[in-house]
């Protein structure tokens, strides 16, 4: 399994192709995202094994993301959505427990 780190952007006023905007900070697959005007989140994954790990970037800058805070619990396959004042992260699995 590839695991990656890449943040990619479009502009969706635009057709057009994705275009580099930084690095999360661990390679994952299979991780969730919410985000609101300010910033976005990424949020567990799995990196050979699940993580609880919670990466931020600044929607209005390019950039590598930063180290937000933790899940309750590490784990994979993770759901994401949000609002202007809250972003949840639900589900997912560990398939080391």
């Amino acid at each position: 399994m590839a695991y990656s780190n890449v943040i990619d952007y479009i502009t969706i006023a635009n057709t057009g192709n994705a275009t580099d905007f930084g690095n999360l900070t661990l390679g994952l697959s299979f991780l969730a995202g919410c985000c609101d005007e300010t910033r976005a989140l990424a949020a567990g994954g799995h990196t050979g094994s699940v993580t609880n790990r919670i990466d931020y970037i600044t929607m209005a800058t390019l950039g590598n993301a930063s180290d937000f805070g933790n899940l309750s619990d590490a784990r994979g396959n993770v759901g994401g959505f949000g609002s202007s004042t809250r972003g949840c992260f639900t589900g997912g699995s560990d398939p080391n427990a």
